[in-house]
């Protein structure tokens, strides 16, 4: 973030932002795939209907 470069910059606030979630994982070992793959399914299934 001290490039000074925009996009890095960006892209540095971005992760900082989202550091608490991404970090999260490692000690819970939890994501949230499965409930997408759900989603994923009732949305398929609407289109088919």
């Amino acid at each position: 973030m001290t490039s000074g470069i925009k996009q890095l910059n960006a892209v540095g606030s971005t992760i900082l932002a989202s550091m608490q979630g991404l970090l999260g994982y490692y000690p819970h070992k939890i994501t949230n795939g499965p409930l997408e793959g759900l989603n994923n399914k009732i949305k398929t299934m609407k289109r088919q209907a």
